[in-house]
């Protein structure tokens, strides 16, 4: 069934465990949205059960790897970052691994401090992760050795990113920082307006294409010149309507996703677009409210959204191809496509497998029972998911 998400995502009943940020204080939205809710809400809000279905697909685990204590009590999304034949994960104690992809095998094992709260990224030569003291952290890709660490001005909540040459971190109070890859310096910073409320999160800045692309708590898309800070184009994916401050959250938390002729991105109460990764014209906007990144295949944008609906979005107009509603307040993590499939993953540990050409569901499997918060990757066919509570596996989905 097509739905639309204009209207609800004004009066929505929240994201019900997603913390919201307001200047010096911490709230939690379903605190908030509990005032004044009745019986009836909390029912229509509650996680949709999971029916069964004739499975298509087998997902079959390859190989599984604790990665230390996993994301901690804070709503962290520490997420593993792949890189040639390697996957690199943390968890929010500081312990960050290098494994063989293919077959899990740890390659080395490095302690940055506790407090993680930005991992994981890569580049070239450096292996790069943030804490909630505002540090940015460097290791060696090939052993993880630390190389510096350099302090920006606020918690580090997304992974850095980096060419080798410059890294990138975006901080929570609105701020991207560029640091030299050698020495950690500060090369330039950028500074966006920050809103009064927000989501506890930020985006991961994108480096490609010798620019740096960034997504922000105000509702916009920014493009920079890697070297020199210098704006190309700001973009915006939202803007904030409604009386109270809740309802003017237009956080963008998901990363945007870059190809080489568009960037996806999509806000909370607002849109998902479409741009010209050159001079930042929108292609098209859809309503759409979600705080996580979107996936791209067989012509479709694909967004999971807060309410727990995956939508497929044409590529060329926004349209809606199909939505699959089966999964409606199930904390969907962020899609991703492996092959002809796209996958999601839910806060009780589910792994939920769909068609791209319909969305039809067609297979399911069982991570763990504390959910996953983390971004799905998936790499020649392979798909990687890191549980709440560290367990890293790696699947393959199989006829």
């Amino acid at each position: 069934m097509v739905t639309s998400y204009s209207d609800g995502a004004r009066r929505r009943r929240g994201v019900r465990g997603a913390l919201l940020r307001a200047i010096g204080v911490a709230v939690a939205l379903a605190a908030v949205a509990a005032c004044g809710s009745n019986k009836s809400k909390e029912e229509a809000s509650a996680p949709a059960e999971l029916v069964d279905f004739e499975q298509q697909y087998r997902v079959v685990a390859l190989w599984s790897k604790g990665i230390g204590t996993g994301q901690g009590k804070e709503y962290n999304r520490l997420q593993p970052a792949l890189d040639q034949d390697f996957i690199y994960a943390a968890d929010v104690d500081g312990v960050v691994l290098a494994l063989d992809r293919l077959t899990g095998k740890k390659v080395w094992k490095a302690k940055v401090g506790k407090q993680l709260t930005g991992a994981v990224g890569v580049g070239r030569d450096l292996v790069v992760l943030g804490n909630a003291r505002g540090e940015v952290i460097a290791l060696a890709r090939d052993d993880g050795r630390e190389l510096w660490r350099a302090r920006v001005g606020g918690e580090v909540l997304a992974p850095p990113a980096t060419d080798g040459n410059v890294v990138v971190a975006q901080t929570f109070d609105g701020k991207l920082y560029a640091l030299d890859g050698a020495t950690g310096a500060e090369l330039w910073r950028y500074t966006s307006q920050l809103p009064v409320l927000t989501l506890r999160g930020t985006a991961a800045p994108v480096v490609e294409f010798g620019r740096v692309y960034a997504a922000f708590a105000n509702g916009k898309l920014v493009s920079l010149d890697l070297a020199s800070g210098v704006v190309n184009w700001e973009a915006r994916v939202a803007v904030a309507q409604g009386e109270s401050e809740i309802e003017r959250v237009v956080d963008v938390d998901g990363t945007p996703l870059v190809e080489p002729d568009t960037i996806f991105a999509v806000s909370y109460q607002g849109r998902a677009g479409a741009f010209d990764p050159r001079s930042g014209r929108p292609y098209w906007y859809h309503d759409a409210s979600s705080y996580v990144g979107m996936a791209e295949g067989f012509g479709h944008a694909y967004v999971a959204s807060d309410e727990g609906a995956l939508l497929a979005l044409d590529q060329r107009n926004g349209n809606v191809s199909w939505v699959n509603e089966q999964l409606l307040h199930r904390r969907l993590s962020q899609p991703v496509t492996v092959g002809s499939l796209v996958v999601v993953a839910d806060y009780q540990g589910y792994i939920h497998v769909i068609s791209q050409i319909d969305g039809t569901l067609v297979a399911r499997r069982k991570l763990g029972s504390k959910g996953v918060r983390a971004p799905l990757l998936s790499a020649d066919g392979v798909l990687y998911a890191l549980g709440n509570k560290g367990k890293l596996t790696a699947y393959q989905i199989a006829e």
